[in-house]
């Protein structure tokens, strides 16, 4: 086996996958592929390179061994009864093989759902997955919601408290009509392996509960998940954004800077911050913590011929508008109706406390 660049992207991938929720913790390689999987989902490279006679299972510190090596190393591969040895050079290293009657079988490929530019999905994916907050281990549904919406394919995420609409792409294909793919969080960090710019092929499988993306010789596939949360949360994403209601413009810089200065010096780093429009400027403040602290920014635009109250999580705000850039565009429904943040293709929606 000769190593590139595909094959060390893929074994970072494996070996991200066989370390969760792993069935049997390694790498199953035969003479056409190579893939890993556990009980959510599998990731599969199509080799080029005939050679393994007879499929074998490597453990996981076989694959740690192998990406240990640069690109363009030559490494040989004997297998005699249960073991591999691995050779290059006057160098070699020997592992016990697996069982690979156990191993979970290979995902068959589906009916072609659409094609989709890789960059701009990947990206798009990564954008909305910021609500779904995957590196808080309390949020509670963690998902990410692909669907069309108004002729256009959206990427959505959210924790069940917030949410996040990005395009994707324009709907071109009849079929997505049937898209609605929902699947975990934790699978966003296995999208690596399509960073180039050529697109994806998606496979949408409903009566197997699975979907497939693919790339060249690269295969990713997931298990679907049910989330009740996210389809009431995109009503009334919809509901706000189509309605009426106060809104206002903002720089991204200022805010950023503002809510960075009140995260500072807030004790709690998740506490509640009170936000008043009046006239021409949007006041923050910080609440329950020892440390008062207000913060006033210039508005740019506003539709409000009012007062405006908002109560919102200074965390997730935070978070929020730091994954956007320029002007933000907050719809207020009104008393303790969500909140949308609205900047280049991208659409937040925030969940209120009561002040």
């Amino acid at each position: 086996m000769i190593i590139t660049k595909e094959i060390l992207k893929f074994f970072k991938v494996a070996l991200n996958i066989i370390r969760k929720k792993a069935i049997v913790e390694g790498v199953y390689i035969s003479d056409e592929v190579m893939y890993a999987a556990n009980i959510e989902c599998q990731a599969a490279y199509i080799l080029e390179q005939k050679d393994i006679t007879k499929p074998i299972v490597i453990p996981s510190k076989a694959a740690e061994y192998i990406i240990s090596f640069p690109v363009n190393s030559k490494l040989e591969f004997l297998v005699k009864d249960s073991c591999l040895t691995i050779k290059s050079g006057r160098n070699k290293v020997r592992f016990s093989l697996l069982e690979g009657n156990t191993y979970p079988k290979r995902s068959k490929k589906e009916d072609l759902l659409l094609s989709v530019n890789a960059g701009k999905f990947v990206e798009s994916v990564k954008a909305s997955a910021i609500a779904g907050d995957c590196n808080s281990p309390n949020t509670r549904v963690k998902c990410v919601h692909i669907s069309v919406r108004n002729g256009k394919l959206i990427s959505s995420a959210t924790d069940g408290k917030k949410l996040a609409f990005v395009d994707i792409v324009p709907a071109n294909c009849d079929m997505l009509e049937k898209c609605e793919i929902t699947f975990p969080i934790a699978h966003i960090g296995y999208l690596s392996m399509f960073e180039c710019a050529d697109n994806i092929e998606i496979n949408y499988a409903n009566h197997k509960r699975a979907v497939t993306l693919k790339q060249d010789d690269f295969e990713l596939s997931s298990t679907l998940i049910e989330c009740s949360d996210i389809n009431s949360l995109i009503s009334i994403t919809e509901s706000i954004k189509n309605g009426t209601g106060n809104t206002f413009v903002v720089e991204q810089e200022s805010l950023k800077t503002v809510l960075s200065r009140i995260a500072l010096l807030s004790s709690v780093n998740e506490n509640k911050i009170k936000c008043v429009v009046s006239g021409d400027t949007f006041a923050i403040t910080n609440m329950d913590t020892t440390t008062a602290c207000e913060q006033v920014i210039d508005i740019t635009d506003s539709t409000s011929n009012s007062e405006v109250k908002m109560c919102l999580n200074l965390k997730d705000f935070k978070e929020l508008v730091g994954s956007v850039d320029g002007e933000i565009k907050v719809i207020c429904a009104g008393g303790d109706k969500p909140v949308l943040l609205e900047a280049e293709n991208k659409l937040f929606l925030m969940t209120q406390f009561r002040c």
